[in-house]
């Protein structure tokens, strides 16, 4: 037996209202019973929809954090600065072959690239990447 039909049983067994008014607040109260049910389930799958979409939010926002994390990396890492032109200068080079002045012999020598061709190359990385500083450092 429902709540509902324990609660009319109730108001018929103190027969203090006639039967057409027990019968109506039956059906009064089995319908406010159901629709508390409906209710009551709407809100636990809204609950449940509320749960899934908070996981999705809180996983973009992960996602988020880490490329804004990747993208300062990247941007350190080409932006000129003490750091990097400690890190790339001598790091790149090329050869550079040439005869001796007799036209016997060939020479090799192993060039540095200079400072300010690093510094554009990474400006030219920066531009093609869409990796804009804020203040761009000279170093």
């Amino acid at each position: 037996m429902s709540d509902a039909e324990k609660v009319v049983a109730d108001l018929r067994a103190l027969s203090m209202y006639p039967g057409d008014v027990h019968d109506r607040a039956a059906d009064l109260i089995a319908h406010q019973a159901a629709r508390l049910e409906e209710v009551t389930e709407r809100a636990v799958s809204a609950e449940a929809q509320a749960r899934i979409w908070a996981d999705h939010f809180k996983d973009a926002k992960a996602a988020l954090t880490a490329a804004e994390a990747e993208k300062e990396r990247l941007l350190r890492a080409t932006t000129p600065s003490p750091a990097t032109k400690a890190a790339y200068i001598g790091e790149f080079h090329f050869d550079w072959t040439v005869w001796d002045p007799n036209g016997e012999e060939q020479i090799t020598h192993r060039v540095q690239v200079p400072w300010t061709t690093i510094k554009q190359i990474m400006a030219a990385i920066r531009s093609r990447a869409v990796l804009s500083p804020k203040k761009e450092q000279g170093a």
